[in-house]
């Protein structure tokens, strides 16, 4: 398994029991880390954490994985497809990159931004937004194919947000979409063989 784009926006993040790369190693013979912030990948490195600094929308490394994770990563890039077709080089034949993004149609920035007087910043860093169809269609020019999506339910902090996700959650049975209700989307994106090889 690789881990993609570990730091996660604090390293206070790296000492919180539910931080997705200390998830990953526990369930894993081996997950190497890569990720392009420097000085991060250092005070990791400094805490003990096996990590390599390497911008792979840039090239690829010289290992084939099972698995490749993604998790909250291609929201921040410029163009997505250099990374994701250098996933595909890197994935063994019928391997497996699950990613992570912000769902568009959550039903909490959606109302955010029509009732509030300023618009709802999800994340200054984002510079895009995906959804099934645009994650299927990228996937597919670079080589991959979306096999499934679901939405990662959202923590309901307030009693307001338990009451509207109480509500929601029987909309599902009248044919409301889950993800509705969720705060992001995972993609589970197949590699596909190779041209020559099909």
């Amino acid at each position: 398994m690789l881990d993609v784009g570990i730091v996660d926006h604090t390293l206070a993040a790296a000492a919180d029991d539910t931080w997705l790369h200390r998830r990953l190693c526990r369930v894993a013979r081996s997950c190497p880390v890569v990720d392009v912030l420097s000085d991060e990948i250092d005070r990791l490195r400094a805490r003990g954490f096996n990590v390599l600094c390497h911008d792979l929308s840039e090239t690829p490394l010289d290992e084939t994985f099972e698995l490749v994770v993604c998790g909250e990563l291609i929201e921040h890039l410029d163009a997505p497809g250099p990374l994701l077709r250098n996933v595909k080089r890197m994935l063994r034949p019928g391997g497996l990159c699950v990613l992570t993004t912000p769902n568009p149609w959550y039903l909490n920035p959606i109302v955010k931004n029509c009732l509030g007087a300023t618009v709802f910043e999800e994340n200054a860093d984002h510079v895009a937004w995906f959804d099934p169809w645009t994650i299927a269609a990228l996937a597919e020019r670079c080589g991959l194919r979306l096999a499934r999506f679901a939405g990662i339910k959202a923590n309901a902090k307030t009693a307001t947000a338990r009451l509207a996700m109480a509500v929601l959650s029987t909309l599902t049975h009248c044919g409301v979409r889950p993800e509705l209700m969720a705060k992001s989307i995972l993609y589970e994106l197949v590699s596909e063989p190779d041209e020559n090889t099909r």
